[in-house]
C-alpha cells in the first residue's frame, strides 16, 4: 500500500465558518468509502510583499518552511476492525496566478532568537500534497481516518485553486469479525464519535454489546 503521513494540530488558526461542501458515501458491497471536498474560491490578500491565501471553512496549513495554504482537516469512520488496501485522490484544479505566498515559520523556543530565512527554497507542487493521510487511529474502540485536504498548492509561484478533490478508500474486509479492543458500546462514545465524523453513518456498523462492558481502566480524554 501507498505509504501516506499526516501532521495534525488542533491548535490551528481557524479561517472561517464551514462554508465548504464534504460529501461522504459508502459502498458496502465493493467495500469503498467515498469523501468529496468541494472547496470555495481561494481569498488572496496582501501582507507586505506577500500574499496571504484563505478559504472558506478551511484553517491554516502548519508545515514550517513550507507555503501557509489554506486546508481542510477531517475524519472518516471505517467500519470496525477494517485495513485500508488501497486509497486513490483525484481533483478538479484551477489556475489562479503568480504570487509570492508567505511561508509557515519555525516556532521558537522562549530565549531562542529566530534565524535569518536564505530564501532561496523553491516550492515545487507534487502529488501528496493534495491531501495528507494518516494511519489508522483507534478512538474508544472505533477505527478513525484522519485527513489533511489542502485548498490550495503551490509550484513556485503559481497558485493553485483546488475546486474539488475526490478520495476514494479501498478497504480491506476482516476475516474474522470481533469485538473492537477498548469499544464499550457506550452512549456517549458513540455521540463523541458522531460529533468527529463525517461519514455518521458507519457508525451503525459498531453494534450494540449483549452485556454492558466494564469502565476504561485508563484516563479518557475528550481532546482526540
Amino acid at each position: 500500500m501507498r505509504k501516506f503521513t499526516i501532521l495534525l494540530s488542533f491548535l490551528s488558526l481557524n479561517l472561517g465558518i464551514a462554508d465548504l461542501k464534504i460529501t461522504p458515501s459508502y459502498d458496502e458491497e465493493s467495500s469503498i468509502i467515498k469523501a468529496r471536498v468541494d472547496f470555495e474560491p481561494l481569498k488572496i490578500s496582501k501582507e507586505g510583499t506577500y500574499s496571504i491565501v484563505q478559504s472558506d471553512g478551511c484553517i491554516y496549513s502548519y508545515t514550517p518552511h513550507r507555503p501557509r495554504l489554506p486546508l481542510k482537516e477531517l475524519f472518516l469512520l471505517l467500519p470496525p476492525n477494517s485495513r485500508i488496501k488501497d486509497v486513490k485522490i483525484i481533483k478538479e484544479q484551477e489556475f489562479i496566478g503568480e504570487y509570492d505566498v508567505v511561508e509557515v515559520e519555525e516556532p521558537i523556543p522562549i530565549g531562542e532568537d529566530r534565524m535569518q530565512d536564505t530564501g532561496d527554497e523553491e516550492w515545487s507542487l507534487f502529488p501528496e500534497n493534495v491531501a495528507f493521510i494518516g494511519e489508522i487511529q483507534g478512538c474508544r474502540g472505533y477505527s478513525l481516518l484522519a485527513i489533511n485536504v489542502f485548498a490550495g498548492q503551490c509550484k513556485e509561484k503559481a497558485l493553485y485553486w483546488n475546486k474539488s478533490i475526490n478520495i476514494e478508500i479501498i478497504l480491506e474486509k476482516p476475516k474474522i469479525l470481533s469485538t473492537p479492543e477498548f469499544f464499550r458500546g457506550d452512549d456517549e462514545d458513540r455521540a463523541f464519535i458522531e460529533s468527529l465524523v463525517e461519514n455518521k453513518e458507519i457508525i451503525q456498523k459498531y453494534k450494540p454489546l449483549k452485556k454492558k462492558s466494564s469502565p476504561y481502566n485508563l484516563p479518557i480524554c475528550n481532546h482526540y
